[in-house]
């Protein structure tokens, strides 16, 4: 979700060659299907959402009812959601942006709003505001039957906001260092609308001081959609380089790619659509680099260092999902509101944590 003070745009993006190799990347990460290697990179879509194995040769020991768990070499769980209750759990997660500058809280949190920060409801040029209950008094999260569904509706009364979402920010905060790193994946399922743009991603937290700053950002995946740059078989990739203190070089540095993966706009091309069905995405980071995973594919990697722009070592991340409406990236070609109100949905959201013994 990258964004500048200044409120800087999205470039467009281009698509590249249709096709599917499914991996094995680093942590264990293989292909969906084990039995067999050319099956194709899709999460299954059972009649109740289940999690696609993303372990291999028995390396992911079976859970409490023998089931075997997602947990890749090496890694423990150190923070999730399984979405199993019936309403977002608010211990976890707050629903606006970490800086300030936008409407009061419809739910007040200290831990959350901190003087007077961490109530923006709008990045970019987006034509949504993001509120815990519409004009019309509706959640807009929703948790039923495991899944998080966070809906957007056309029922915005504010000037050039005529839509209202959902998103998520988490209270647990991490980073990796020397000595540890991090693997965090979620399962969702992406609207087929045009002019929607659903996003999973990390951003920088607060100083010790209070005080905020960016970048640094990952996108673990931005799936804008406005159906002639950006398509429904797309999602874009890759973190925010602004200077030598992301990278040595202060630009981007891809240490692999994957051939769906079309290196100029950092999009991948799945050759299938990744809409109105579960995907898995997930990211590898380390103290100094990030690899990318689209259904257990590796898809690609590239050096980032979790600094400011000046060097100094960024506060803690936290993890956020959102659907954004519109502006001129996603809503580019138009937005369309016949298929309001529109959502997307997560089965799960897991952290792992690997400690160098």
């Amino acid at each position: 979700m990258q964004w500048m003070t200044s409120k800087a745009l999205v470039p467009a993006r281009r698509a590249r060659r249709d096709s599917c190799e499914c991996l094995v990347g680093i942590g264990c990460i293989a292909a969906l299907a084990l039995a067999s290697t050319t099956a194709p990179c899709a999460s299954p879509e059972p009649t109740h959402p289940k999690a696609p194995e993303l372990c291999s040769n028995g390396n992911c020991a079976p859970d409490a009812a023998g089931n075997r768990t997602q947990v890749p070499a090496g890694y423990e769980l150190v923070f999730a959601d399984e979405f199993s209750g019936t309403e977002l759990d608010r211990s976890l997660w707050c629903t606006r942006y970490v800086y300030g500058g936008g409407a009061p809280a419809q739910v007040r949190d200290p831990e959350c709003q901190r003087n007077g920060d961490g109530t923006a409801d709008q990045l970019n040029d987006e034509l949504q505001r993001y509120v815990d209950y519409n004009s019309r008094g509706e959640r807009l999260h929703v948790v039923a039957d495991g899944v998080l569904t966070l809906r957007a509706t056309k029922t915005g009364t504010r000037s050039g906001s005529p839509y209202e979402a959902a998103m998520i920010r988490s209270k647990y905060l991490f980073k990796p260092t020397a000595d540890t790193t991090y693997f965090v994946t979620a399962r969702v399922k992406l609207p087929n609308v045009r002019g929607t743009w659903p996003a999973l991603w990390l951003n920088s937290d607060r100083r010790p001081d209070g005080t905020l700053n960016w970048p640094p950002e990952i996108d673990i995946f931005e799936g804008a959609l406005n159906e002639k740059e950006d398509t429904a078989d797309m999602l874009r990739l890759g973190a925010a380089v602004r200077s030598t203190g992301q990278t040595a070089s202060g630009q981007r540095e891809i240490t692999f790619a994957a051939p769906e993966f079309n290196q100029r706009w950092t999009t991948y091309k799945a050759g299938h659509s990744l809409r109105d069905r579960w995907i898995e995405t997930a990211i590898e980071w380390t103290i100094d680099e990030v690899c990318y995973f689209v259904d257990g594919a590796r898809i690609m990697c590239e050096r980032y260092a979790w600094r400011y722009n000046t060097g100094e070592p960024a506060a803690p991340a936290h993890l956020l999902a959102n659907l954004a409406i519109g502006g001129s990236w996603a809503g580019r070609h138009g937005i369309a509101d016949e298929k309001f109100p529109t959502e997307f949905q997560l089965d799960y959201v897991r952290v792992y944590e690997k400690r160098r013994r």
